[in-house]
C-alpha cells in the first residue's frame, strides 16, 4: 500500500521544480550577456562580471516572460574575498 506524498513535499517538489526552471533561464541571459557564472548555489549566482541595472532588467524581463511569472525579481549583492584578521 503506496501513501500519498504529504502537502509540504508536494509543495517543496513545485517550487524546486520552478526555481530549476527560472535559473535555466537566467543562466542562459547570463551567457547571452557575456557574464562568467562562476558558482551555482541554489537560487544563487556568482558572477565574475558586475551586474548592470540594464542587465538585470533583461534578465528578469526573460525570467517573466519565459515562466509566465510576473513576480520574479533579481537582487544583487557584491560579495567580498575573506581576509583573515591578524590575532
Amino acid at each position: 500500500m503506496a501513501l500519498a506524498p504529504s502537502r509540504a513535499k508536494v509543495l517543496a517538489f513545485a517550487y524546486q521544480h520552478a526555481e530549476t526552471e527560472v535559473m535555466d533561464v537566467v543562466r542562459a541571459e547570463m551567457k547571452r550577456l557575456g557574464k562568467t557564472v562562476l558558482a551555482n548555489i541554489h537560487d544563487a549566482l556568482v558572477v565574475r562580471e558586475r551586474l548592470l541595472t540594464d542587465d538585470r532588467m533583461a534578465i528578469e524581463d526573460a525570467m517573466r516572460t519565459q515562466t509566465g511569472n510576473p513576480y520574479w525579481r533579481l537582487t544583487a549583492r557584491q560579495i567580498t574575498r575573506f581576509e583573515p584578521t591578524a590575532d
